[in-house]
């Protein structure tokens, strides 16, 4: 892997723990949900649950799919697309919300840092899980770096009108500069208020 594939690649996961970081803090969503750390692995038969208690933004090795932290899997089935020829794909899944209770995956997050790490692929996922009636909401979490979605730009209209809903969030980002837009969101408050509306 060359220098910039490993700094993305390392960036990428940073924000997926970040993003998982805000989810568990959130009591209800603790109570109610497990937050999992998707796979692209067509092999795996299940994925790893974060544990909620563990999971900080300076521990980003917690959410690692290992036996000494984890104690739930999540089947994947639903998050296959099947093509012709029963061929299957995984939908990207970077982040999973599992309801407790209902037994089923609620949400899928797919978390960019830019625009520029397929937004595009994102939005064919999304086409796919309508064509496939797949009953998950299906999110895209960034923190726009190079502000891409704000002001109102080309990919904020194809993101907010494909996806269930988009959010903008990080450290520095607050809901209070911003009216809610169709399914685009500014806040962490609103990502969180989101997922608890599912569960």
């Amino acid at each position: 892997m060359d220098g910039r594939q490993q700094m993305v690649s390392k960036e990428g996961s940073y924000w997926e723990t970040y993003v998982a970081d805000v989810l568990c803090k959130d009591p209800v969503i603790r109570e109610k949900a497990l937050v999992a750390s998707g796979t692209n692995s067509e092999k795996r038969k299940d994925v790893c649950s974060i544990d909620c208690s563990k999971v900080t933004k300076h521990e980003q090795k917690k959410h690692a799919c290992s036996e000494e932290n984890q104690s739930f899997s999540i089947p994947i089935d639903e998050l296959k697309i099947i093509y012709e020829g029963n061929r299957t794909k995984l939908i990207d899944n970077d982040l999973i919300v599992y309801n407790k209770n209902k037994g089923k995956i609620v949400c899928v997050l797919s978390v960019k840092k830019s625009l520029r790490e397929r937004a595009g692929q994102t939005a064919y996922w999304m086409m796919k899980k309508k064509e496939q009636r797949k009953d998950f909401k299906y999110i895209f979490v960034t923190p726009d770096v190079d502000n891409e979605l704000r002001p109102n730009r080309k990919w904020r209209v194809i993101l907010a009108s494909e996806m269930d809903a988009v959010f903008v969030i990080g450290e520095n980002e607050t809901s209070e500069e911003y009216k809610p837009d169709g399914n685009f969101y500014v806040g962490e408050d609103k990502l969180v208020d989101y997922v608890k509306s599912l569960l």
